[in-house]
């Protein structure tokens, strides 16, 4: 069986990058979701960590 985890043994690759560049920028959860949404991508708060 396959399983897609990272070294660090998160499922999520690119999470921490994400929220490390939210930060930088001083952007919330919510805001960040907000502009992706209005961006087209279909993206929930609970998902941006």
């Amino acid at each position: 069986m396959f399983i897609n985890k990272t070294n660090d043994g998160r499922n999520n690759i690119c999470g921490k990058n994400i929220a490390i560049l939210r930060k930088q920028k001083k952007i919330s959860q919510r805001i960040l979701a907000e502009k992706m949404q209005v961006n087209g991508i279909d993206i929930d708060i609970v998902i941006i960590f």
